[in-house]
């Protein structure tokens, strides 16, 4: 993943400015910083989760923690995940929640899976 020059504004304030960043396959990389940094806009520019100034390169479907759950309480584990997937992907959904322990889950809601 690349990104140049990337900036990201919530009306008169940027929470990312004139960020350029590559990120290379197989590593592992940690976004620290103090409250209000930016690592959370970051993170969801490069999850395509949000808009911004600038370009990227590479950016593909990946994931990260969320500080507090994220689930929509509503939707079941089946379709939280295809709520945040391209559909190219949502094939995929019973392999993605079997590798990581929820096979037969599908259908709960977050209610009723372990917070872990």
């Amino acid at each position: 993943m690349k990104l140049e020059h990337v900036t990201k504004r919530y009306r008169e304030r940027a929470a990312l400015s004139d960020i350029t960043l590559s990120l290379q396959d197989g590593t592992i990389t940690a976004v620290l910083g103090e409250s209000g940094a930016g690592k959370t806009t970051l993170l969801n520019v490069l999850a395509g989760q949000t808009s911004y100034e600038g370009t990227a390169e590479g950016l593909l479907p990946c994931s990260y923690l969320f500080q507090s759950p994220k689930l929509l309480p509503n939707l079941t584990a089946e379709a939280n995940l295809r709520y945040v997937l391209p559909k190219t992907l949502w094939e995929g959904v019973g392999e993605m929640l079997a590798k990581v322990g929820l096979a037969g889950r599908e259908k709960s809601y977050p209610h009723e899976l372990s917070g872990g």
